[in-house]
This record gives structure tokens, C-alpha cells and sequence, in this order.
């Protein structure tokens, strides 16, 4: 009787397990498999090495020049290597969203601390947050090229190369290895755009897969809750859509994709549930659910004006994704007052230019879709279809997005990754048309080649925590002395006296938790930042109680910087001093400041002279820039009895 192929493949498999001889030979077998694979493929991955060039090269630098994280960097170092211990991340970081709801809210789940713990608990803070983000945002890029491969083939695969090495130009050489969610997560969110195309295109698989990568967008920053599920729908949608035809069938596909999603999605949110069910602290997802529904009032969106003018201002308008956009597109804004009156927004296009160029580029991804009726190439439909998605959800999630209290860029970075996809979608149906499709793979290689090796150099794009970088002979000192404050018993960290984003307090909490100094806290925002493990359990509300040496509590610990870390307080020890001048420096300061003084000079509110003459405008600059040192890179951290 003749076997079925799967009754020979079982034998086949039998056969090897019992043949020790056979071992080898399948090794070898698969060994020339891969090799012939590489060999067919030497183009592309030449290529994808090239394209992720820029990340291994600014991953390497920063280990080799000391990489220190500052601000809510140092934060979210903490909190990776807070992993598997005891005290576990359950939820993501606090919210900023908190200080208008006047309600305690944290991003909903620790994904990113959970892919970062291992990198940071193998290498360190410094070099094991930069690898884990830098190899996690080459993946990203890397996956969604080989994915795009898979549903269009090679000219695909370049372009979104391309595209992805292009916004990575633009974000520079320090920002792509930033762990701050609004940099760190640009890469996934891409990744997430592709992975809708490839359902759209019929690559089932890729649902599950969505489930995951969407999953780390919302549990890490809120202003992905609306946008990645939406996402997720449209791919969906635009596949249903494509096998109308034959459409109950198309459904019963459906069964195994979304059973194999609703796994993964378990998993993924086991411990925001297990938070939410059986936590210490408040129900976090109770909080966001009636936040999100206004029961702890409305705050003021952006509306849709705004909305155009910033989707125009990025998406729409030069320089697009290129090296400019990053820093330039979305200038610091204030969009209310201390009211809560709207201001006039100076900086980004007009409403009508914005309009304009938006409507221009539907347009052009409408024709896009429509010029496949007369030259199909397989993909370009669904990925003008979504990338015309993409441009009005844009609009749409920034008009109902709640205005932050900080400056609105960093709720927006996203963006770039939809407008690298827009631009994408243009472009594959250029490369594609029969009369350059022959030679575009090598003009499009040569492309990622140019962009990638741009990239190379240094080059600082002063967003979010980077914009402190100045500091970080001053942080990296400080953490050098954290010994100082080993053997102090339990510290009370008192935040009170912090100014709004310093660089200096998350770094020294992050060495206290690696050198296994206890601390805790009374402060409810950081109480939510740093876990529940870490609340001081004496007083369960604001300020500091009145004798918390009888909770366990040693000495109140606190972190001042600028020119008030020169003073010491009546009943403080200043156990680190990091002086911003030098000797020398100092001695300059001084002497400017009585060179002025004897001219009679005013000063104003932040200390700089006044209706300077011409004669003394060199002596008035030189101590400009050293009280901006001063203020910059002072810092102090002062214990007192907590009695």
C-alpha cells in the first residue's frame, strides 16, 4: 500500500530520532538551506545591514561615551529593573493626564519594562537601556521590511527601508536609542501600520501579531488607546472588503487569527487584570475608564483646526519625515492659558495651506488606489486605502486628544511613523509603474545607503530628555557618590523641592534601587510612579507626616538643584554636592558679577543685567552663560533627621 506524505514525513521524523547517523545529516540539510536562502537574498540583507547601521553605530557610542539616562529616563530604568523582583511593575508609568483630572492615573501595563529588564539587569543602566531600545526599534524596522517583503516583494521591502531609515534621520542619532515613550515606541507603532497591510493583504498570521505589538503601544503611553486599535480594525476591514466575493467564507478565516489574537492578548494584559482584580493600590483601568467617560470633568482637546494644522504641519507639508521635521514641525507651543482660554498658535501652517496640502495628498493616494484598475500590482490597493486611513484618523484622534499639560509634540510623535507609511504608499506605486520598475531597487538601495550613512554622525535633536543632556557630567557625578547615602537606614524622598523636569532625580533614585539603598515615598505622583512597594504606608495622603521615624523611617531625603544647592538648610547635612562652576569658573562669575554691580547694572526676576552698555556686553555674556551653567548643572542631595 502507498503512504500518504504524512505518513512518510512521521516516518521520516522517526527515523531520525532513532538513526543517530541521520542528526547530522539534517543539520547539514538545513545548514544548506540557510545558506542558499542568503545567497538568493545577499541583496536584501546587504541592504537591511546598511538600513540598521545607524542604530548599532549610536547604541556602540553611547556605551563608549558613558551613556547616562537622566529625568524620567532614570525613571523608567528604575522600573525595568524593578522586574521579577519584589517590586514588580504592574502598571506603566504615572500620567501626566493626572494633574488634569486631578485623579492619580498611570499608563496601563509594564510591557516596556518587561523588554527592557534584561537588557538593563545584563548590562547596566546606561548600556543595557540604550541596547534594549536601540535592538528593539532595529527589530521593529527589520520586521516590517521582511513582512512588506512577504505581501509585495523586494521593491516593498526597500521602500519601507527607506522610509524607516528616513524618520530615523530625522529623529538623530540620540532619540533612536531613547527609552522616553514618545521616542521609544515610533518604530513599533510603524511596525503596526505594516502589520495592518499584511492583513489586508490576506497574511492572517499577522492579526496575533498586531494584538502584540498594539498592546505595548497602549499599555505605554495613552496616546496610542484610540489610534492602535483602530489601526488594527481598518486592516481587517480592508480585508473583509477585498473578499467580498466570496465574503462568509472570508469570516470563517477569521476563527483561528482571532482566537490565537484573544491568547495573546490574555498574556499580554495579565498584569494590568491581575492589578486591576487582586493589585495593591487603586483599579488603574476604573480610573482611565471614568476619566475617559468625564467623570472627573472634561478637559479641553485640540479640536479640529489644530488637528489639520498639525497633521499638515508633519504629514502633509516639507520636510515631511527628512532631518529637520523632528525638531522643527511641531514647534513648543502653548495652547491654553492657566484658564483654560485657548491661545493664538504661532509656528505650524495655516489652516487653509494645511487643508490644502492635506486634501492634495488624498488625492494623490486616491489616484493611487484607482490606477491599479490599469496596472495591478499586488499590494498598492490596500496600501493606499490605508494610508488614506491613516491621514483622517490622524486628524480625528488629535481633535478629541486631551491637551496635555506640557508642550503638546511629545502626545504627537506618531506622526512621523504615519507619514513615513503615507510617503511609502506614494512611492511603491512609482516604483512600481513598468517603466522604471526594473531599475528602482537599485535606486531605492542606493537611497537607504545615502540616508543611513547620514545618520551615522553624531547629531542631537534636543527633544525630551535629551534636551538636559549638558547635565550629565553632573548626574553621572552625583550617582558616582550614591555610596554616600548606603547605611542611612530608610529614606523618605521628599520631591518638593524638585523643579519641573531636572535630570537629576530619577538617575539618583535608579542607582539607589541598583545599590539596594531602601527608599520610599508620601508623594502620590510618585508614589504611582515608583509602585506601591515604594509608598511610605504612615500616611496615605499628601506632605510629608509628622514623625516618620516611628514608621521605620531614618532620614527625609531630597534633591535640590541650581543656585539653592549651595545653601544648606537649618537641620540638613548636604551628603552630594555637585558645584556647576569649577574653580576657575567660579572666579569669573564672581568677578563679572562685581564688574556689573559697580556699573550700577539691574538686574531682572531671573538674574540677568539689564540695559547693558556696549563696554560691559562681553562681561554681561560671559556671565550669562556661566549662571546658566551654574543653575544647570548644580545639584545637591540633602538628608535630614526624619524625627
Amino acid at each position: 500500500m502507498t503512504k500518504s506524505s504524512g505518513e512518510s514525513q512521521r516516518d521520516f521524523a522517526a527515523a531520525t530520532l532513532l538513526d543517530d547517523d541521520a542528526t547530522p545529516v539534517v543539520v547539514e540539510k538545513r545548514a544548506r538551506q540557510s545558506l542558499a536562502w542568503l545567497s538568493a537574498h545577499r541583496f536584501e540583507v546587504l541592504i537591511a545591514a546598511v538600513a540598521i547601521l545607524p542604530f548599532v553605530v549610536a547604541v556602540v557610542r553611547s556605551i563608549v561615551d558613558g551613556y547616562t539616562p537622566l529625568g524620567d529616563d532614570g525613571l523608567l530604568v528604575l522600573r525595568s529593573r524593578d522586574v521579577f523582583t519584589a517590586f514588580n511593575p504592574l502598571l506603566g508609568t504615572w500620567s501626566s493626564s493626572s494633574v488634569a483630572f486631578g485623579v492619580q492615573i498611570n499608563n496601563p501595563g509594564p510591557l516596556l519594562f518587561d523588554l527592557m529588564a534584561m537588557p538593563v539587569k545584563l548590562f547596566g543602566s546606561g548600556p543595557g537601556i540604550a541596547i534594549g531600545v536601540g535592538a528593539m526599534n532595529a527589530a521593529c524596522l527589520l520586521a516590517a521590511a521582511v513582512i512588506a517583503h512577504r505581501v509585495a516583494g523586494r521593491i516593498a521591502f526597500l521602500l519601507i527601508l527607506l522610509v524607516g531609515a528616513s524618520f530615523a534621520w530625522s529623529m538623530g542619532s540620540e532619540l533612536i536609542y531613547d527609552v522616553w515613550q514618545p521616542h521609544s515606541l515610533l518604530f513599533p507603532f510603524f511596525l503596526l501600520i505594516v502589520l495592518a497591510w499584511s492583513f489586508a493583504e490576506g497574511k492572517l498570521k499577522a492579526l496575533a501579531w498586531s494584538i502584540a505589538v498594539a498592546s505595548l503601544l497602549i499599555q505605554t503611553h495613552l496616546s496610542y488607546v484610540y489610534l492602535a486599535p483602530l489601526i488594527i480594525l481598518v486592516g481587517v476591514f480592508l480585508y473583509l472588503w477585498s473578499q467580498r466575493a466570496g465574503f462568509v467564507a472570508a469570516l470563517g478565516s477569521l476563527k483561528r487569527p482571532v482566537l490565537w489574537s484573544v491568547g495573546v492578548g490574555i498574556v499580554l494584559w495579565a498584569q494590568p487584570l491581575w492589578q486591576q482584580l487582586h493589585g495593591p493600590g487603586e483599579s488603574n483601568m476604573d480610573r482611565l475608564i471614568d476619566a475617559a467617560s468625564g467623570k472627573y470633568g472634561s478637559m479641553p482637546s485640540f479640536g479640529t483646526s489644530l488637528a489639520v494644522r498639525f497633521v499638515g504641519a508633519v504629514i502633509a507639508l516639507p520636510p515631511w519625515i527628512l532631518r529637520s521635521s523632528f525638531a522643527e514641525s511641531i514647534p513648543p507651543l502653548q495652547i491654553i492659558d492657566s484658564s483654560g482660554n485657548f491661545l493664538p498658535v504661532s509656528g505650524l501652517p495655516s489652516l487653509i495651506i494645511s487643508m490644502l496640502a492635506i486634501v492634495l495628498m488624498m488625492v494623490l493616494l486616491l489616484a493611487s488606489a484607482f490606477s491599479v484598475r490599469r496596472l495591478p500590482t499586488r499590494g498598492v490597493l490596500t496600501s493606499a486605502l490605508l494610508a488614506l486611513s491613516l491621514l483622517l484618523l490622524s486628524v480625528l484622534t488629535i481633535k478629541i486628544m486631551p491637551i496635555g499639560p506640557v508642550d503638546p509634540a511629545h502626545q504627537m510623535r506618531w506622526l512621523w511613523p504615519v507619514g513615513a507609511f503615507v510617503i511609502f504608499s506614494l512611492l511603491f506605486r512609482v516604483f512600481t509603474l513598468p517603466a522604471i520598475s526594473r531599475s528602482a531597487p537599485w535606486l531605492v538601495a542606493a537611497l537607504v545607503a545615502i540616508v543611513s550613512l547620514a545618520n551615522l554622525p553624531t547629531h542631537v535633536v534636543a527633544e525630551g530628555t535629551v534636551a538636559s543632556r549638558d547635565a550629565t557630567p553632573s548626574v553621572r557625578s552625583m550617582i558616582s557618590q550614591v555610596e554616600k547615602l548606603d547605611n542611612r537606614g530608610v529614606l523618605l524622598f521628599d520631591p518638593s523641592t524638585l523643579r519641573f523636569a531636572e535630570p537629576y532625580s530619577g538617575p539618583l533614585l535608579a542607582a539607589l534601587a541598583e545599590e539596594g539603598i531602601r527608599f520610599v515615598t508620601a508623594n502620590e505622583p510618585y508614589v504611582h510612579q515608583l509602585g506601591e512597594g515604594r509608598r511610605y504606608r504612615c500616611v496615605a495622603q499628601w506632605g510629608l507626616p509628622d514623625n516618620p521615624s516611628a514608621c521605620g523611617v531614618s532620614n527625609t531625603m531630597s534633591v535640590v538643584s541650581g543656585i539653592e544647592a549651595y545653601a544648606v538648610p537649618d537641620g540638613s547635612e548636604r551628603v552630594i554636592f555637585i558645584p556647576g562652576l569649577n574653580r576657575k569658573e567660579s572666579l569669573q562669575f564672581r568677578d563679572a558679577k562685581r564688574r556689573l554691580d559697580e556699573a550700577g547694572l539691574k538686574f531682572d526676576g531671573y538674574g540677568q543685567p539689564v540695559n547693558v552698555p556696549g563696554a560691559l556686553s562681553e562681561v554681561a555674556l560671559r556671565y550669562r552663560e556661566l549662571q546658566i551653567q551654574r543653575d544647570r548643572d548644580s545639584v545637591a542631595v540633602f538628608l535630614r533627621p526624619a524625627s
